[in-house]
């Protein structure tokens, strides 16, 4: 149903019964056998860029505070770091 419906189809016109789908009927079986190996790779992949993505966004942050000190200090007229 939800390949008819994002085919411009009615829900319901794609039937097994209908010689003409078979190739895509047996597509769409296909892809439901996804192994879950590669989903629990995929899964262990987003893990890791998210955990990548949060140490760079903690360093981006530590650098910013940093240039904020710098900047208020200068903006004192301090010259001790």
């Amino acid at each position: 149903d939800s390949v008819a419906l994002e085919a411009g189809r009615k829900k319901g016109s794609i039937k097994r019964s209908r010689p003409i789908f078979k190739a895509l009927i047996s597509e769409i079986d296909g892809a439901k056998g996804i192994k879950p190996s590669k989903i629990q790779e995929l899964e262990t992949k987003l893990i890791k860029e998210r955990k990548k993505t949060l140490e760079y966004r903690e360093k981006y942050e530590t650098v910013l505070a940093e240039n904020l000190m710098l900047l208020n200090l200068i903006s004192k007229g301090t010259t001790k770091v």
